[in-house]
């Protein structure tokens, strides 16, 4: 009988699979790192997008706002406007032909510049500029009272992501023939620019009353607001919710916007530290400060409207700088306000 074959064969030395298993680890490692749009997965799984970029905060009562925002315009501007009437940059955004579309109800008033009118299923409420990797966003309409008179704040973002992102979204305002449109599906993205947290959302396609909760029902030391108008049951109850388990909240809402149907009435009845402002012209800002480490800013305000009707943009921006400079701020209409 023939003897069988022994099926056996000598696999590698022991030190050769080592050197092959590394030689993998390496090689795994080189390629993560040339794919360098690094896709980081926080602790919830949502990615984060890690790319060169940073994040600028102005204040309009404190500093020039249209001078900073001219500065911006260095190439061709795609913006999209809620009104525009502040002859200056209007000036500065012919001179870059820029291409303008404002809500429907306003964009007959634009004298000296050509704009596209946007219907909307409520109000295109955005304020945003996209100038090359650039985002100008923030509360600030370009008008002479949101420039020179209101509290507002604008918002300048480097980052390649976020500007192909709002430049989707002008896009799709630009398609608009009627208000018959469909919202892309929700897909927020977050960035981190050298070290600065962006988290950005349109509403209402990507949920940013939802957000907004989020963010406060997780608070613990603080919750400030300065808020144009007030009037989400949500987010007022999260709010009184969070004083109730022994988070600070305070607030300032625009005077013209405090009646019965506002969130804040009920939080001052609450024994809380919330006030009607004090500026004679209009507190424009749409800003919630969390834990002095969070900030929430944009168009959106905290409304029925802005979160299912509205075309609105948001930030969730968390840096301690940036913080410390909107907590600046809330200092300053605080004490104007009290």
């Amino acid at each position: 009988m023939k003897k069988m074959e022994d099926e056996h064969r000598p696999g590698p030395s022991p030190l050769l699979t080592v050197l092959i298993i590394m030689g993998t680890v390496v090689l795994l490692g080189v390629i993560f790192a040339a794919v360098k749009v690094f896709l980081i997965p926080d602790a919830f799984g949502t990615v984060i997008i890690e790319e060169e970029g940073s994040v600028e905060v102005v204040m309009c009562r404190t500093a020039d706002c249209a001078a900073v925002f001219i500065a911006a315009l260095e190439t061709r501007p795609y913006c999209a406007f809620y009104e525009l009437n502040h002859p200056a940059i209007i000036a500065a955004l012919a001179a870059q032909d820029a291409r303008v579309l404002v809500d429907e109800d306003n964009a007959a008033k634009v004298q000296g510049l050509a704009v596209e009118s946007v219907p909307s299923k409520g109000l295109m409420h955005d304020k945003f500029c996209v100038i090359g990797n650039t985002v100008i966003t923030g509360s600030m309409n370009p008008t002479i009272n949101d420039v020179e008179r209101n509290d507002n704040n604008l918002v300048i973002i480097v980052s390649p992501t976020l500007a192909r992102r709002y430049m989707q979204e002008y896009e799709e305002l630009a398609s608009r023939t009627d208000s018959t449109y469909v919202k892309r599906p929700p897909s927020p993205r977050i960035v981190r620019l050298g070290g600065v947290e962006v988290e950005q959302r349109f509403c209402p396609q990507e949920s940013c009353e939802a957000a907004m909760l989020s963010e406060i029902r997780a608070s613990r030391s603080n919750v400030s607001f300065m808020l144009f108008t007030f009037t989400s049951d949500p987010v007022g109850a999260a709010m009184l919710d969070a004083a109730d388990r022994g988070v600070d909240v305070s607030g300032v809402v625009e005077n013209r916007q405090s009646d019965t149907y506002s969130e804040h009435v009920m939080l001052q009845d609450a024994g809380l530290d919330v006030f009607n402002d004090g500026n004679r012209y209009t507190m424009h800002h749409k800003v919630i400060i969390i834990d002095n480490r969070t900030v929430i800013t944009g168009s959106y305000n905290p409304t029925a409207s802005a979160n299912t009707r509205n075309d609105e943009n948001m930030l969730i921006i968390r840096d301690a700088g940036t913080v410390a400079r909107y907590t600046e701020e809330f200092s300053r209409v605080m004490a104007a306000a009290r």
